[in-house]
């Protein structure tokens, strides 16, 4: 039986749970939701992702996808995926505009080289620094949202955007909490010894790299119950969480025809091998169009890739998906709205999780795709150069930065100072904290930054938070101010 849209909009997420950290007056015009997506849409983190990696440097070439075009991409997708399915079209846009604030530069070898900076993996840090256990990791989706709610700021009083639980899980959750599942054990760690950094030498963490740092937003994302660890999630999330892998797939080929890292035919015989037997007419006509190549330039080639791709998966996750509602509201007799919001407190995130999702046929073809890019694009020697080049210009502006804070620009140390006062209770008035202060500030660092376990902590935070807001060009600048050269020049 299929179910009507009309009937599947009962699955929206129910404002009824809906909370912010400060409570806000009703705005006679807009939504809550269209509050959230403004907010994410007008503010420096978003104009920031035009100058940040996808694959590429994104001033590498002038069809390069950089974190801003991809950004649009999920959020157009998303909102396919989520008007088909009956869902809130407005929270999904909201979530996808933000899901990538946290992003660095270079894409995420940036992520993964600020993680293992914050987990001591890397001889970074001056030596007479005490423990970084209290501060440890870093993740890009749990970094959007320190983003959205510590380091952004459009208030007078408070900082961040005080945007709703809803939005915060979609943002959050867009991926996985844990870069290795829920036991947190390093990869290289094996028997007590690091393999990757330390040659064989004694694992100082003993291989946890665990991200509790950001721990501290958890609350953010609960709904109002007697159960405080209840997630506000929402089949919105789940669709963005999907679309963006849609996206990845998609862009990803053409940025490797662009950069001609791959070439028409070996595509042609990838997509043959993946998707020969998809049963959507128009889909097919389109891979025929492919496979055929019939008459197509080099210009249209890379359109018909992309409406394939997009076209295929997005088609068989909303033919999925539709099956997978109809079944869940029949399992529990939901007939409109209000028994979906009476049932949905008593609901946890990984017993709907693959609600939104592809079908297994598709699913292993999706992984073919990914294992594909991965091999043929990730891993060329285009990238892999680019990464290295990206993780030592970040490895050494965060040394730079630890040996020497007061090369720390003045923006930067006022925001340091006030994260130290709020850590130590001692918070100075908001009129004391203003440029006149620079100096006295400065000239503060060096005692505090040998003496004091707790300013040591809040400085290597906000050395990763300012490192992590960097767009390409900018870490390069900053590079070259602290060394004197471009690594990037030939």
């Amino acid at each position: 039986m299929n179910t009507s849209d009309k009937e599947i909009s009962i699955l929206q997420a129910p404002i009824q749970y809906l909370k912010r950290a400060r409570r806000e007056k009703i705005h006679p015009i807009r939504s809550d939701f269209e509050r959230d997506r403004d907010r994410l849409l007008y503010n420096k983190a978003f104009r920031r992702l035009a100058g940040k990696t996808q694959v590429f440097l994104s001033f590498s070439h002038d069809y390069i996808r950089n974190r801003m075009t991809h950004t649009l991409e999920v959020a157009q997708i998303a909102r396919t995926i989520a008007r088909h399915l009956g869902l809130d079209e407005i929270l999904t846009e909201a979530i996808a505009l933000g899901h990538d604030f946290g992003h660095t530069p270079f894409g995420h070898v940036g992520e993964r080289i600020l993680h293992e900076i914050m987990c001591g993996c890397l001889d970074v840090v001056p030596h007479y620094y005490h423990s970084i256990e209290v501060n440890k990791g870093f993740r890009h989706n749990l970094q959007s949202l320190r983003v959205v709610n510590s380091i952004l700021r459009i208030y007078q009083h408070f900082s961040g955007l005080n945007l709703c639980n809803y939005t915060l899980w979609g943002i959050s959750n867009h991926t996985n909490w844990y870069y290795i599942h829920q036991n947190k054990v390093c990869k290289d760690f094996v028997k007590g010894i690091c393999y990757r950094y330390r040659r064989e030498q004694k694992c100082q963490c003993n291989g946890i790299t665990g991200l509790d740092f950001y721990d501290q937003y958890r609350n953010l994302i609960n709904i109002e119950t007697t159960n405080d660890n209840l997630e506000a999630w929402s089949f919105e999330g789940m669709a963005v969480r999907i679309a963006d892998e849609i996206a990845q797939r998609h862009h990803d080929l053409e940025d490797a025809l662009l950069t001609n890292i791959m070439k028409n035919q070996e595509i042609i015989g990838e997509m043959n091998l993946l998707f020969d037997s998809h049963p959507d007419k128009s889909t097919k006509y389109l891979f025929v169009s492919l496979c055929n190549n019939r008459g197509l330039t080099s210009s249209a080639f890379m359109p018909y890739l992309s409406r394939f791709i997009i076209n295929t998966l997005v088609t068989d996750v909303i033919l999925t998906s539709q099956d997978n509602i109809n079944k869940f509201i029949n399992k529990y007799n939901l007939t409109n709205s209000k028994d979906f919001i009476e049932y949905y407190p008593s609901v946890n995130y990984i017993d709907v999780k693959d609600i939104i999702s592809y079908s297994p046929e598709m699913r292993v073809k999706e992984e073919g795709l990914a294992k594909l890019l991965d091999n043929r694009l990730l891993q060329s020697s285009q990238v892999q150069r680019m990464d290295e080049t990206g993780k030592h210009i970040i490895q050494n502006i965060f040394q730079a930065f630890t040996s020497n804070p007061k090369q720390l620009p003045d923006r930067t140390i006022s925001y340091l100072m006030r994260a130290y006062y709020i850590s130590e209770k001692n918070h100075p008035p908001e009129d004391e904290i203003t440029f006149d202060k620079i100096g006295t500030w400065r000239n503060s660092i060096d005692k505090l930054q040998r003496d004091n376990k707790e300013f040591q902590q809040v400085l290597l935070r906000t050395i990763c938070d300012h490192i992590a807001g960097m767009t390409d060009n900018y870490a390069i600048h900053e590079y070259q101010q602290l060394y004197g050269n471009n690594p990037f020049r030939k």
